[in-house]
């Protein structure tokens, strides 16, 4: 299946569509940092944030849904994206970054469960298969039926 990424002129994450799907796990490594989002039609996505320099997450409550994912770069974060407090450092350090395309902003707005936000140098989609019941997604593992 290929990955056909579809974003907003604000950021959002239209096409696949992550809306009511799941966040089923967050695994870090040195240079990067993996999400395993679930969708509703049960395809398995893994979110690469390359090179992070922050991510910030809150919540850890049983299901974490998805209400909004968004990948901004190269345009201006538009000011009702406000992460300013506990959520990533000033603004005015980082959305000229963004703007210019030298750094990616990913965030995860909850309905329930895991919210967060990060900044990267840039983000890769990749389809991993199809989830099947009762079988938990291992970093580097592929979950096909």
């Amino acid at each position: 299946m290929h990955t056909e990424l579809r974003i907003s002129e604000t950021g959002a994450v239209l096409e696949p569509n992550f809306h009511d799907g799941y966040i089923t796990g967050i695994a870090f490594e040195r240079d990067r940092i993996e999400i395993t989002l679930k969708s509703v039609e049960q395809h398995l996505y893994k979110l690469t944030l390359n090179e992070p320099s922050a991510f910030r997450v809150e919540g850890e409550h049983l299901g974490n849904i998805v209400y909004n994912l968004g990948i901004l770069a190269g345009r201006t974060p538009p000011p009702e994206l406000d992460f300013s407090g506990t959520w990533l450092p000033d603004p005015r350090t980082w959305s000229q970054a963004v703007a210019d395309g030298q750094l990616t902003l990913c965030w995860n707005t909850a309905t329930l469960g895991i919210s967060f936000a990060a900044l990267c140098r840039s983000v890769d989609l990749s389809f991993i298969g199809t989830a099947t019941s009762l079988q938990p997604y291992e970093p580097g593992t592929d979950l096909l039926e």
